[in-house]
């Protein structure tokens, strides 16, 4: 049966959302914050080892950072009046010196911080707050030199790993432990996997530190299989970028993504390449949980049920995350830009684009966004030409109306580089679905989009909308 809510739900349920963005994602780091860069020390009392600011807004000098850290362990805070700690400028020591890095809220690294001795990091989010993570942009990333340096993160100690090997060779024997990748690994020294080289599921941490794995290659011929980087994580998985990466899941009713053929929670991280399963294929994931601050460029394609530029079955959120690259399906199939199928009741889509082209063969289900079943999506929007063979529902957000959809308004497809006149495949045009030519979507943030989760600038993705927190590449 189809039903429909009432405005006044509707905008409650998106306040809600905006309210609880502490708590189901990450909160914009502050304008007032602990700044790490190449400009004078300012408003920043070191005293014992210990930088504390003295004003909203403070500035610890990197080079006097790195002199602290010679001598000896050093803390930098944030407290509740800065909020956040943001690196601007590189650092890198060889002495045995420990560095934390304390704050209130978030950490967002935006350039390379090298530990290049013995040293050691801690790294401590939410000191007093609340919602806060650590994420990486630009050309942020952490980097250990030897893997038996000590990590820290929120009280947790994590084991370093060089390379994919050590990854599944420690999932295998402590699924439940903490693991960071020390620095970027080409995984081209590997060949092709034939099955997932982590096979254990997981049920910790995977820490990437924003380094990047390249090349990886698994071909799965098993039927039923699950092939990713990770067989099934039912832990988390964040701050890692796969680049370059081809996932081949061709048994029957294989599901196949580039972080995992089933995901748990994944955030921060992002995959480029191309990624083929025959039941359920995502570029993230096959079969995905909960998603946010993440995205994918790469090709995705399904010979069976589902397939979605981010995610091809999903049985979470999705939130703060958008893909770009295209989605194939064959007859039958159900696909969309960013997901295929919406599975579980209450999964919604929150602060979320696609711009990759979708197709389907016949009889099939395609979306701009969804291909079938969302329960609800908020301000989200897509641009990608959609088609499919004959006997097909296409449409420029949904593919498959389904059971009906929680809608606020505040969805959007471009009417012109999609091809279609239509919001959804089977249902023509519903309440909460509304098509824009390309330029009313480039003039100006539609409405209903908050401007603090959403910018706009004609240089920057296009001129389409873009996320605050998880700017286009």
């Amino acid at each position: 049966m189809r039903f429909f809510h009432s405005a006044r739900w509707l905008r409650a349920l998106s306040r809600a959302l905006l309210a609880s963005a502490a708590v189901c994602g990450v909160a914009g780091t502050a304008q007032a914050s602990v700044t790490i860069s190449d400009k004078p020390t300012s408003n920043m009392n070191c005293s014992g080892g210990v930088c504390t600011p003295t004003a909203k807004k403070a500035n610890l000098n990197v080079t006097d950072l790195a002199n602290l850290l010679a001598a000896g362990d050093t803390r930098v805070i944030a407290d509740s009046a800065p909020k956040d700690i943001e690196f601007k400028a590189p650092l890198s020591w060889t002495s045995t010196g420990r560095l934390t890095l304390d704050s209130y809220h978030s950490i967002v690294f935006e350039q390379p911080v090298t530990v290049a001795g013995a040293g050691a990091l801690t790294i401590t989010t939410n000191d007093g707050g609340s919602g806060g993570d650590f994420w990486f942009e630009k050309k942020g990333h952490v980097e250990f030199s030897d893997i038996t340096d000590s990590l820290i993160v929120n009280g947790n100690s994590y084991a370093l790993v060089r390379n994919i090997r050590q990854l599944a060779k420690g999932v295998a024997n402590n699924p439940s432990a903490f693991y960071a990748l020390a620095k970027k690994y080409n995984a081209i020294k590997d060949g092709t996997y034939t099955q997932s080289p982590v096979s254990t599921l997981l049920t910790g941490v995977f820490e990437g530190l924003g380094n990047e794995i390249s090349n990886l290659s698994i071909d799965d011929p098993r039927d039923s299989a699950n092939v990713g980087l990770f067989a099934q994580s039912g832990g988390l998985v964040h701050n890692v970028s796969l680049s370059a990466v081809m996932i081949i899941a061709e048994g029957m009713d294989a599901q196949a993504g580039g972080l995992a053929g089933s995901g748990g929670n994944i955030s921060h991280s992002s995959v480029a390449g191309s990624v083929s399963g025959s039941l359920y294929a995502g570029g993230l994931a096959g079969l995905g949980g909960t998603i946010q601050y993440s995205h994918s460029s790469a090709s995705v394609t399904t010979t069976g049920f589902a397939a979605g530029g981010l995610v091809g079955d999903s049985v979470g959120t999705v939130r703060h995350s958008y893909a770009t690259g295209p989605v194939f399906g064959g007859d039958g199939s159900v696909v969309g830009g960013l997901m295929g199928f919406e599975e579980i009741e209450g999964g919604l889509n929150f602060g979320v684009y696609a711009t990759g082209a979708v197709r389907g063969g016949k009889n099939s289900a395609v979306g701009g966004l969804v291909g079938s079943e969302p329960l609800a999506s908020i301000e989200s929007y897509s641009t990608g030409a959609v088609s499919g063979d004959i006997g097909s529902d296409v449409g420029g957000f949904y593919g498959d109306y389904g059971s009906g959809c929680l809608c606020s308004n505040h969805d959007y497809w471009d009417i012109q580089t999609s091809g279609a006149t239509q919001g959804t495949g089977n249902e023509g045009d519903v309440r909460g679905v509304v098509g824009l030519k390309t330029a009313k979507l480039k003039s100006a943030l539609p409405i209903g989009f908050e401007p603090s989760i959403w910018g706009q600038k004609p240089n920057v993705n296009g001129g389409y909308p873009y996320l605050l927190e998880n700017p286009p590449e």
